[in-house]
């Protein structure tokens, strides 16, 4: 009976999960190189708060979004983050336990001259 169980559960779990898709021609919530050395070190218990700004200001030949291909694209994006980490006291399950919120705040505006292809592979 206990054989079944550790099968079917994980059978039954397994059908309800769903893949994960990839961010087309963008990036991840990461911004590269703002956390340094010591970028996944767990802080003493406490609230922290930390915030992020970058400013990006691009002009390219080609930009794929949302399947389409833009030419001559300026790109300005203004972007700042406001980070509230809250680790716990004591350990759960032998590690640190906490909590990271984050508040974007985004001003971006983009200019291309026209379509180069209705369809990126």
């Amino acid at each position: 009976m206990r054989r079944a169980v550790f099968v079917t559960v994980p059978l039954l779990l397994s059908g309800s999960i769903t893949p994960a898709l990839a961010v087309e021609g963008g990036s991840g919530v990461y911004l590269l190189g703002s956390h340094g050395f010591m970028g996944g070190h767990v802080p003493h218990a406490g609230i922290y708060w930390s915030n992020d700004f970058a400013y990006i200001n691009a002009t390219v030949d080609q930009l794929p979004i949302g399947g389409v291909a833009v030419t001559d694209a300026d790109l300005s994006v203004r972007f700042y983050k406001l980070n509230m980490t809250f680790i716990r006291e004591g350990t759960l399950f032998g590690g640190k336990a906490g909590i990271n919120i984050n508040i974007p705040i985004v001003d971006a505006h983009l200019k291309f001259e026209g379509v180069l292809a209705a369809s990126v592979p």
